[in-house]
């Protein structure tokens, strides 16, 4: 640490510095590093360097995380509550095609899930592994999922009449953990209660047969007293919904009489929307082995009736207690909030985004597009071509320029009204980040407390280059990289907001074509339109502390949010046959909305180690405004060089402490080093004061932490 010129008598540490490194390091080393990279481990102490995360598809190679994916600090809901505070049988919330949540997903308060979409053999929601993703996520034997129950606002009632924490609503609507496969990893879920039954949804009726065969029974079933629902040439939805049992769905709660291929006959009697057909025998309601949340390999268990799990969540063969993380998110939130915004980060709002340069001249692929192949071995591919304009297509753009080398800090901050996220006028807000410095990371403070609701643009820059189609196997690697990048690099900071709603992507009359083919099966540039397609995802981490997300894209970073978290995209777009997709789809290409995990890898703070320290009088008073060097031991200390950090100045980056006297920065994760000079040894750093404060001379002084 370097000195100043002047030096007089000491300022005393005293336990404080002690006390206040305890504090602060315990509260970043545990909750905050959750939003952020695992980092490289050096042989020698350095500043911390995250890892590089990609997107892709190979479920049985993923790097390492160790913190939290998603936080709902209320309820979660795959699918809205629509009004509603009370859920049970035949009264689900409205439902969403949405898919799946990568890496560890904690719910404060309860677990509603009304999925829609028939992905993964039709199993429902999967919690911890995605198909398609960052591949990031915690070591095997980790939790995945972890539900406290600490919520009123909300009742969940099985078919018991009893009170849960989890409920699920159909076949689809169920949420599951487990293996596809011998080379993924397996996970747990903890979830305080009573194990719970899916229910049957609203306005239909579920038949549920007891049988193991490869190839279920026919059903033909009938209005009683009316016509004919199926025939005997037709089978209806069917599911197989656990080793044991198959259900059938039938879009009506009137009353219906029904038989099976070897004659048997039942009827329902109109009034209970679940029965049961047990080895010739029928009753109503729902086997208790079709649960709402479920494993489907034996290395993956689902723990009910767990005490206050938050406290002891299972992250990389350790426990962890997150039982406080609102509190956690909401003070980090807030210091982020408090960074000012450098005067070389501007902001520009209310821009017309670029037209294309032709018809059709805008891209967006299927994420695997031209890269599977159909049952025939015909290569698929599925795509949609748009058209951008300055009228009747426009989309509206809002520029962040960095400042490029007249920036120079590793964390560029921005600030932008709450007012100014919208999409009025256009058919969706897209954005564009210039001129960011390489390595650097990004802070979004948006600022207001108003509540925010845009439809997401189709489109994104970073440092020019357009992304928005990065995540795609036929993008170029450029793209790619810089999709990553960014996902990696931006936290969006909703500090006061009470709901964000970010809606999908919009296409109206005439303005794209779409196609999914593999060889003479499918279709070929065929008009299309859609109003909320979850493929035009969110670019970067969202904090949203003292409010609610309603999200109905694919977002691409951790998501921490202290109330209601909904997954929620209800509206059917396109059917993508067997051979070419997945049946019904809110998205024009088959990209139903996904929680991928990208850490957000913050050069204030990250899992390698946190340091701070406060500087106070002789009476314990905290002082602002000195400037300090972090050097990897006290050799280099005394000798002022190789500094990680030559000049750490009060309230100001890269310091990550907006509290003023109170420093706090980054390093890798720290060797210990003997002995202690005229520096502060602090896990294994020693850090010199470089400045003399006004409040009285200074020198450093030497303490052991």
């Amino acid at each position: 640490m370097k000195h100043g010129s002047d030096r007089g008598p000491t300022i005393s540490m005293k336990p404080r510095l002690l006390a206040a490194f305890t504090a602060v390091a315990m509260m970043f080393a545990t909750a905050v590093p959750a939003l952020l990279p695992r980092t490289a481990q050096a042989a020698e102490a350095g500043i911390c360097t995250p890892q590089d995360i990609t997107m892709g598809d190979n479920t049985s190679n993923a790097q390492t995380d160790d913190g939290i994916a998603t936080w709902v600090g209320r309820n979660m809901y795959v699918g809205a509550p629509d009004g509603k505070t009370s859920f049970r049988e035949g009264n689900a919330p409205d439902k969403s095609y949405a898919v799946e949540a990568e890496g560890l997903t904690l719910v404060n308060g309860k677990l509603a899930i009304n999925s829609t979409k028939t992905s993964w053999s039709q199993k429902g929601f999967r919690f911890g592994i995605v198909g398609f993703g960052a591949q990031y996520r915690p070591g095997t034997g980790s939790d995945t999922l972890v539900v406290g129950g600490n919520s009123t606002d909300i009742t969940l009632t099985d078919s018991d009449g009893q009170s849960t924490n989890v409920l699920g609503w159909g076949q689809l609507g169920r949420g599951w953990i487990g293996t596809t496969n011998s080379e993924e990893s397996e996970y747990n879920a903890q979830i305080v209660g009573r194990e719970s039954a899916v229910m049957a949804p609203v306005a239909s009726t579920t038949i549920y047969l007891k049988n193991t065969a490869a190839t279920p029974p026919y059903i033909h079933a009938w209005y009683v007293g009316g016509g004919n629902i199926t025939d005997w040439n037709s089978r209806p939805r069917m599911y197989r919904v656990t080793d044991e049992w198959v259900a059938y769905t039938f879009p009506t709660t009137a009353k219906i009489g029904f038989q099976f291929d070897n004659g048997a006959q039942f009827s329902t009697d109109g009034t209970e929307l679940a029965w049961t057909v047990d080895n010739g025998n029928e009753r109503a309601g729902t086997p208790s082995a079709v649960k709402s949340l479920y494993s489907t390999s034996s290395g993956s268990v689902v723990y009910w009736n767990q005490n206050n799990p938050l406290k002891t969540v299972t992250l990389n063969g350790n426990q962890h207690d997150y039982s406080g993380n609102t509190q956690t998110i909401t003070e980090l939130s807030d210091m982020l909030g408090a960074i000012p915004a450098q005067e070389t980060s501007t902001v520009t709002v209310n821009q017309t985004a670029p037209s294309t340069e032709s018809q059709y001249g805008y891209v967006r692929d299927k994420y695997n597009s031209g890269h599977s192949r159909s049952g025939n071995n015909q290569t698929i591919y599925i795509g949609v071509k748009m058209t951008f304009n300055d009228s009747n297509y426009k989309e509206k753009m809002i520029t962040f320029d960095g400042g490029g080398a007249a920036n120079q800090n590793s964390t560029i901050v921005f600030d932008v009204n709450a007012s100014d996220l919208n999409s009025d006028g256009a058919n969706g807000l897209v954005f564009n980040f210039q001129n960011i410095k390489e390595g650097a990371s990004v802070v979004v403070n948006v600022k207001g407390n108003q509540s925010i609701d845009f439809h997401n643009g189709w489109r994104f820059w970073w440092n020019g280059e357009e992304i928005g189609n990065g995540y795609a196997k036929l993008a170029s690697e450029a793209k790619q990289k810089a999709y990553n990048q960014a996902s990696q690099s931006i936290l969006w900071n909703f500090a006061q907001t009470p709901k964000l709603t970010i809606r999908g992507g919009v296409l109206t009359n005439g303005q794209a074509v779409r196609w999914a083919n593999a060889g003479p099966l499918g279709v070929t540039d065929i008009s299309t339109t859609v109003d909320d397609d979850p493929a035009a995802a969110m670019i970067g981490s969202i904090l949203v502390p003292r409010g609610s997300f309603e999200d109905h894209v694919t977002t691409n970073g951790r998501v921490w949010v202290g109330q209601d978290f909904m997954m929620y995209n209800p509206k059917f777009a396109v059917n993508f046959p067997d051979g070419i997709g997945e049946g019904n789809s809110s998205s024009v290409i088959d990209m139903d909305q996904e929680r991928h995990n990208f850490p957000w890898k913050g050069s204030l703070r990250s899992e390698c180690s946190t340091i701070s320290w406060t500087k106070v009088d002789e009476s314990g008073n905290t002082l602002a405004g000195s400037t300090w060097g972090v050097y990897k031991n006290v050799q280099d200390a005394v000798a002022e060089q190789n500094a990680l950090y030559p000049a750490v100045k009060d309230n100001d980056p890269p310091s990550g402490d907006w509290n003023p006297g109170r420093i706090l920065v980054v390093v890798a994760t720290p060797s210990r080093v003997g002995g202690c000079s005229d520096g502060i040894r602090v896990r294994g750093r020693a850090v010199r004061e470089a400045s003399r404060h006004a409040g009285g001379p200074a020198r450093p002084v030497c303490a052991a932490a």
